[in-house]
């Protein structure tokens, strides 16, 4: 069995070193790679900065590298929208794991909304 050789690389991208979009403008937390034939596609989970009630919400997004992991591209949208009210992703998605099936990616994710009790609460779910 082949064994992977791992680097360690440190820090390949934060939000805040780049022109971004207002709604990632901080972390690129929970990764997940796609290997692709010319680039390295990174998913990950962002937020903006909080409302005027100091409430986030978390979007996931993209950052794609060459093989010397320069970054070539960052997605200017969400990959997902967050959901309707009082859906289990109204205020956000995190993290996200992305498949390849025949010719479609799909997207596995968590989601989440407030609470009274307690801060926050997570679901699954597919798309």
């Amino acid at each position: 069995m082949n064994q992977l050789k791992w680097q360690k690389k440190g820090l390949l991208f934060n939000p805040k070193n780049h022109k971004t979009p207002k709604w990632m403008n901080e972390f690129a937390q929970a990764p997940h790679v796609l290997h692709f034939d010319s680039f390295i596609r990174v998913y990950f989970s962002c937020r903006p900065k909080p409302d005027t009630n100091g409430q986030y919400v978390s979007y996931s997004a993209f950052v794609d590298f060459d093989f010397d992991f320069n970054v070539i591209e960052i997605s200017e949208e969400p990959i997902l929208k967050l959901g309707n009210l009082g859906t289990f992703d109204e205020f956000g998605t995190y993290p996200v794991s992305v498949i390849k099936k025949g010719g479609k990616y799909l997207a596995y994710y968590a989601g989440w909304t407030r609470c009274e009790s307690v801060p926050f609460n997570t679901a699954i779910g597919f798309k």
